[in-house]
């Protein structure tokens, strides 16, 4: 259950391995519209965490829908996580799930991570 749930436009990835390359290739969904409440997370929530850069901003969201969580490993970045258009029009990647379950109000809670809007227009849009 969210409380104050608005329409936010978010962007899926998914990816396949090439045969000619051998090479993984990542794609990203058409949009998609999903009730969730955004927030803006304060610079003490922020320093709470111990993931993420600092100097980004990041804001929380409260949603029904499950999100993808951005995976990364030594080599670097393996996959992106959910992309949600915030309400100034930036596009933020979910880096954290923090959902509650088995409580008073069940929610999924994610932490997600400024990105710049060029990096989602690079990936290829599924069809």
């Amino acid at each position: 259950m969210i409380f104050f749930p608005r329409d936010y436009i978010i962007v899926n990835f998914s990816g396949s391995l090439e045969e000619e390359t051998g090479l993984w290739k990542e794609y990203r969904t058409p949009e998609i519209t999903i009730q969730a409440d955004a927030q803006p997370m304060s610079s003490k929530e922020v320093d709470q965490l111990n993931i993420g850069r600092r100097e980004l901003g990041k804001i929380k969201i409260y949603t029904d829908e499950t999100l993808q969580l951005m995976r990364e490993s030594d080599e670097g970045k393996e996959s992106n996580g959910t992309y949600f258009k915030f309400d100034n029009g930036e596009w933020y990647e979910v880096i954290q799930d923090i959902t509650r379950k088995g409580g008073l109000i069940n929610h999924n809670k994610y932490i997600a991570e400024l990105r710049k809007n060029e990096e989602i227009e690079k990936i290829p849009c599924l069809q």
